[in-house]
């Protein structure tokens, strides 16, 4: 349930109720949310060995694989995309690269926060080429702490500053002719043989934040929205008093367009095929005696345009039966149209919060990063497995996902969800193209 207009502050994540019910809410689900499992009375002492019981077939699989890898002779193939699916890699090259494909989506990007980088790979004084919304990026951390993005190229020759350039102060240096440039605002602080700076003399800028771990920027193709976004990342006040502590993270490559992901927060006949069945966590190994029973809802913030959730309740499924105390609750909160998006799980053993973020090269090609945050309580391994879990079922959405077509009209039925309610309120965030289609 969304909180009441006139309590809900924008800039704080607001986690799901304790009292949540899902009686009102309209089965199956949408997103595929990670196992978790809610023991009563449990120790979190047992918790652990059911874990490691469930890891344990990955685990011994990956050690046989790095063994044999060191026997075997590598293949020398032609370079292959990765697949985080069983396919035949040529047809998935053939599939994924297909140009009606590519041509389906709509075009542009749609302004919101992007992932750059993690924040722990952008020290002080570095610099980094970052390629990302259709734009070449020089992001750099300067003296004092704070990150920075401007354009990669100097306005001056066309110099690349992240090739040679230096982090001098606030500003980046050009390694060409040494001009100085402040991506706080852009401006040319310095040109060694001309003094006053002219003040035409300035590189386009990027608003720059770190985010639990990650360095984003605000994307827009209009100026004044570039250097005013409308909308700041919530924060996460439990994680920003130390109550939750980082845990991790991960990146991985995936051919998909970003409003894929969107969409299928709406898409409540998908579940089932796809997150109904139970994997072992991180992989694609099922536990066939073990389903998942989702029960969802998605509703925009009635105060807050950019602003979405998907609520979902999981419980487990032991041959058609119900297993007591084994259901788990979960927020899936997007602000803007999902270049960063916050999940927060609540178990009986404590919250996780999960930050997954996703940073668009071209229209179907993006760097997707993950970070994730625990209670001090919980023992890691316990943090891993509600993670890996999230994991396994994410990369079956990803099959479909690098191998679909974008229909602007697709046939819909009753029960298939409000696809295209879900487009409408996506559509606010395309400046240079409002997709066609009968909204």
């Amino acid at each position: 349930m969304l909180p009441t207009r006139g309590h809900f502050n924008p800039h704080v994540l607001h986690p799901l109720p304790h009292k949540w019910s899902v009686s009102s809410l309209r089965p199956p689900a949408s997103i595929g949310t990670p196992l978790i499992l809610r023991i009563s009375n449990t120790d979190p002492g047992t918790l652990v060995v059911l874990a490691v019981l469930s890891l344990l077939p990955f685990l011994v699989s990956r050690l046989l694989t790095a063994c044999l890898s060191k026997s075997k002779p590598v293949k020398q193939d032609l370079p292959q995309e990765p697949l985080l699916y069983p396919a035949d890699k040529d047809a998935a090259a053939l599939s994924r690269n297909n140009k009606r494909r590519l041509a389906s989506y709509p075009k542009g990007f749609p302004e919101g926060w992007y992932p750059l980088c993690f924040s722990d790979d952008l020290r002080k004084g570095d610099i980094k080429y970052i390629e990302c919304v259709g734009h070449e990026l020089a992001v750099y951390r300067d003296e004092s702490g704070v990150a920075k993005t401007v354009d990669a190229h100097c306005p001056h020759l066309g110099a690349n500053l992240a090739f040679g350039g230096t982090v001098i102060g606030d500003c980046i240096q050009c390694p060409f002719h040494l001009w100085q440039f402040d991506g706080v605002d852009g401006a040319c602080r310095s040109i060694p043989y001309c003094s006053p700076v002219p003040s035409v003399a300035k590189t386009r800028h990027w608003q720059t934040v770190d985010y639990y771990g990650l360095v984003c920027m605000f994307y827009s193709p209009r100026d004044e929205v570039r250097v005013s976004p409308p909308y700041q990342l919530m924060r996460i006040p439990a994680i920003d008093s130390g109550e939750q502590v980082y845990r991790g993270r991960w990146e991985v490559p995936v051919k998909m367009h970003l409003q894929e992901f969107a969409e299928n927060s709406v898409d409540f006949q998908h579940f089932q095929p796809l997150h109904g069945g139970m994997t072992i966590p991180f992989t694609d190994i099922p536990i066939s005696f073990i389903t998942i029973r989702h029960v969802a809802d998605w509703a925009e913030d009635p105060d807050h345009r950019h602003i979405v959730r998907f609520l979902d309740h999981a419980t487990l499924m032991f041959r058609g039966r119900e297993i007591p105390h084994s259901s788990a609750k979960a927020t899936i909160t997007f602000q803007g149209p999902g270049g960063v998006v916050i999940f927060d799980f609540v178990t009986e053993v404590g919250k996780i919060v999960l930050v997954q973020s996703h940073a668009p090269l071209d229209s179907v090609n993006m760097q997707v990063r993950f970070t994730w945050f625990a209670d001090r309580a919980i023992p890691r391994l316990l943090v891993s497995y509600v993670v890996g879990n999230w994991f396994a079922q994410w990369k079956r959405d990803v099959m479909v996902w690098e191998n679909k077509i974008y229909l602007r009209k697709p046939l819909l039925v009753k029960g298939d969800g409000p696809v295209m309610k879900l487009r409408r309120w996506f559509a606010q965030f395309y400046a240079e193209e409002t997709p066609s289609g009968d909204w």
